[in-house]
């Protein structure tokens, strides 16, 4: 009992906040489910309705998303590291409240289920950019990156196995799944403010930094350490985040949902079993690839893996059919799918955390995740253009997906050329760079100990 009490009260505010930030940032990726699944009706099926809706969902890549950058970089610059932990809540608080009122007032009209749509993406992205950016003051080396997206990973895994398995047993409704999606957000405020830097003290404890007072802005270093940044290294990254998010990850839901013809419970439960592939993935990367390999070796090996989920979304839309087996079938797809992302994911995450420059860690992080973010809003409408050219209707139900297949057929293409364009051009020079960069730390290391030695014995003499 005493080893587990020091082992809980070792952990930091800032490592529970982590936690708890992604566990809502799971429970609101069933929630979103719940907003597809409603999405047909409350837009009328109008097809310009539901591509706008998708680009606005609250995750990775909508539309909400690209404005990052700006907001990190002006919350870094004007405000301290306590203020910024004030706008972190009082974005959490503004999130927890939209998903309240549109659980309470379902059955908007469409322009208002577009709002509130894009609200709940602009606040959670605001939180999650700031949460980021605490995660990258804290990477101190690739060990410490990972261990600290791993941290993240199984809150969001948490989250999602909650209420998709709460879902699917209790066969929760709108409502109650949507305020469970509010109430996750709103836990996330006290932790925040708990986490909250006193006066005068730093966020991070680190030997080898010197970090200013947590209530002053970062008005010099945001701006020094943006410059910092204009380094090849940075761009072989952000390149590799925009190359890998720009190939289709091929949206299944409506499939699901017109031609499997799953209930949102069903859906609910194919959402826990990506979140089991996504979790799968992390781990398999955690536990086997990244550990006594640099990141740039890891990526490489997970750029084999990666085309899979492609090939076998393939074979799904070929043989799926309606009742027991396709149903099956789709959970089989979306775990694969979800462990396949994680595999770009995971090594390219850790990558912008090694590289986010100190004193501008949110800013930093936000703008090389911001070319992923750009890759994926133009994947996710090259998606609905492939399924424009090969006519498949979502409003005609069943009949209106006879072309997915060869969708299917082209996304799968698409990733594996990328697979391999990734694989001969951007990981041989993140190589490159790695072995640069630890010339220059021992350039930097030999005198640095020289300089030591010679203290040393002058102050023996």
């Amino acid at each position: 009992m005493k080893a587990m009490a020091s082992r809980f009260a070792a952990v930091r505010p800032s490592h529970a906040l982590f936690f708890v930030t992604y566990l809502a940032q799971g429970v609101q990726r069933i929630g979103k489910d719940y907003l597809r699944q409603e999405s047909s009706s409350a837009l009328g099926g109008d097809p310009r309705a539901l591509q706008l809706f998708y680009n606005l969902l609250p995750e990775f890549g909508s539309l909400p998303w690209t404005l990052k950058p700006l907001l990190m970089l002006g919350a870094e610059r004007f405000l301290g590291a306590r203020g910024r932990c004030c706008l972190a809540a009082l974005c959490a608080l503004l999130c927890a409240a939209v998903w309240c009122c549109v659980a309470q007032r379902w059955g908007v009209s469409g322009s208002a289920f577009l709002l509130c749509t894009a609200l709940v993406s602009l606040s959670s992205a605001v939180v999650d950019g700031l949460i980021d950016g605490r995660v990258a003051e804290e990477s101190f080396d690739a060990d410490s990156a990972a261990s600290c997206r791993y941290l993240c990973e199984v809150g969001q895994i948490t989250g999602g196995l909650l209420l998709g398995a709460a879902a699917w047993l209790l066969s929760l409704g709108s409502w109650e799944a949507l305020f469970m999606t509010s109430a996750s957000w709103l836990a996330v405020v006290p932790c925040i403010l708990a986490s909250m830097p006193k006066k005068g003290k730093q966020l991070v404890v680190d030997p080898a930094d010197d970090k200013p007072d947590a209530d002053s802005p970062k008005k010099g270093e945001s701006l020094s350490g943006l410059k910092s940044m204009a380094n090849r290294s940075v761009a072989l990254v952000s390149a590799f985040a925009f190359t890998a998010c720009l190939s289709p990850s091929l949206d299944f839901f409506l499939f699901r949902q017109h031609v499997l013809l799953l209930s949102a419970s069903q859906q609910s439960l194919v959402s826990v079993a990506g979140s089991c592939g996504w979790f799968l993935g992390t781990s398999v990367y955690r536990h086997k690839i990244a550990p006594g390999r640099p990141a740039h070796a890891a990526l490489r090996a997970c750029l084999l893996l990666w085309p899979c989920g492609a090939l076998a979304s393939v074979a799904v839309a070929l043989l799926a059919k309606p009742g027991p087996s396709g149903f099956w079938l789709a959970i089989a797809q979306h775990a694969l799918a979800e462990f396949c992302k994680a595999m770009t994911f995971m090594p390219s995450t850790v990558l912008m955390q090694l590289h986010a420059a100190r004193g501008c860690e949110g800013t930093a992080f936000t703008l090389m995740q911001w070319s992923g973010t750009i890759g994926q809003v133009l994947s996710r409408n090259l998606e609905y253009a492939f399924m424009a050219y090969f006519s498949v209707q979502p409003g005609l139900g069943s009949t209106g997906f006879e072309g997915f297949v060869f969708v299917a057929a082209a996304s799968a293409l698409w990733r594996l050329v990328t697979a391999l364009l990734l694989h001969i051009s951007i990981s041989p020079g993140l190589e490159r760079e790695a072995k640069l960069q630890a010339v220059v730390n021992r350039v930097h290391y030999f005198p640095m100990v020289n300089s030591t030695n010679n203290n040393i014995n002058s102050t023996k003499r």
